[in-house]
């Protein structure tokens, strides 16, 4: 009875698997993804920094898309996108500026501007006092030049 039941939840294991679809045929770009003559292309600014006044040390890149139907005399629609280096990317999985233009032009949306923006980083104070972004190589590099050699740092018993 024990075998029949580890049986049974094996085959089930498996069928579930297999009807899972992979990622990569879960989300297919549509005809919108696709630059379409004869639609006008919004522009994509970026990428910008704004250093930030509430997190000292911090600065926010982000880009923003301007449709080209925009009007700077008439309001228009915003749409804020996180991780949005991610979604202005014209070759990318997303490709938000084109679906935009898209569905602007044919005014299945209004006329919509979207600023992108991913996460913050923290810049360290490198040894001349400027500031670089943070990755890991530059953290590296700076424990590498801040830590003291061990020469000068070592000290003989007495």
């Amino acid at each position: 009875m024990r075998n029949h039941l580890a049986c049974a939840i094996l085959i089930l294991v498996n069928v579930l698997n297999a009807s899972a679809a992979p990622t990569d045929d879960v989300y297919k770009l549509g005809p919108d993804s696709n630059v379409q003559p004869n639609v006008p292309q919004g522009k994509v600014a970026g990428p910008l920094t704004l250093p930030s006044k509430v997190y000292p040390n911090t600065t926010r890149n982000y880009w923003v898309y301007t449709p080209a139907q925009y009007d700077p005399a008439k309001p228009a629609c915003l749409m804020i996108f996180q991780d949005g280096h991610f979604f202005v990317n014209p070759t990318g999985e997303y490709r938000i500026p084109i679906v935009f233009d898209n569905l602007i032009y044919r005014r299945e949306m209004p006329v919509t501007s979207t600023p992108a923006a991913p996460p913050s980083r923290r810049k360290p104070p490198t040894r001349t006092g400027a500031t670089a972004p943070t990755t890991a190589a530059s953290n590296t590099t700076r424990w590498m030049t801040n830590t003291p050699s061990s020469s000068s740092t070592s000290s003989s018993p007495s």
